[in-house]
């Protein structure tokens, strides 16, 4: 074990009641940290730096972690049952099989997160999670069934080509080089989305939120954005 993993382990016995009641603070750099399994309930660690740390199966039920680091960070199995999660970074964390019950994700960053079988009933703000295999023909059955929801959704190359998705919510989703020609998307929210080198010729997007969409390469010939927003893309 390492010198500064050594350390940590430390933390567990007799730090981990430090950081609920915050007195590392919050200038404490956790990158890498090995909380492995740790008792962190009520922690405070609010913006702290837990890029990479290893949290799996770490409790942390109630935790205030807002604005935390925690891009590729190991939250596989962790208790995160009415955790405080608004503005973390999750950017490539893996949250398979983790319990976010209740959870508040408002703005939290998930892209190239693994949410699978992760819980998130009653979640705020919580994605719908797309599992291995998600493509064009289950989504279509998905909005059909009533769902819009589909921020953050995966379907690079995707054919939804003439689909019928008015209102869809298609926010961060990865949609590099979907064929979306002919499809209607009025009202549509694609806000950050990835559309590089989509094909989005004669789609119909009057009023659509494009905002800091990438539509680098992307085929927009016949398209109509009437009343659509751009700003940022």
């Amino acid at each position: 074990m390492t010198t500064r993993n050594a350390w940590y382990k430390y933390l567990l016995g007799i730090g981990a009641m430090a950081i609920a009641v915050g007195v590392l603070g919050c200038e404490t750099d956790l990158e890498g940290a090995d909380f492995d399994d740790a008792d962190l309930e009520n922690a405070d660690l609010r913006g702290e730096n837990l890029r990479d740390a290893n949290l799996r199966g770490a409790n942390l039920q109630d935790a205030d972690l807002a604005g935390a680091n925690l891009e590729g960070a190991d939250l596989a199995l962790a208790n995160l049952r009415d955790a405080n999660l608004i503005d973390a970074g999750l950017r490539g964390a893996d949250l398979e099989d983790a319990d976010l019950w209740n959870a508040n994700l408002y703005d939290a960053n998930l892209e190239d997160a693994n949410l699978t079988d992760a819980n998130l009933e009653d979640a705020v703000n919580a994605p719908v999670v797309f599992q291995k295999g998600f493509d064009a023909s289950q989504l279509l059955e998905e909005y059909a069934a009533g769902e819009r929801n589909f921020a953050n959704a995966n379907l690079p190359d995707a054919d939804l080509s003439d689909a019928d998705l008015p209102q869809a919510d298609f926010e961060e989703a990865h949609l590099q080089g979907a064929d979306l020609s002919g499809a209607n998307l009025e009202e549509a929210r694609l806000r950050g989305a990835n559309l590089a080198g989509a094909n989005l010729a004669d789609a119909r997007l009057e009023d659509a939120d494009l905002a800091i969409a990438d539509l680098t390469d992307a085929n927009l010939e016949g398209a109509i954005f009437r009343g659509a927003g751009f700003a940022g893309a």
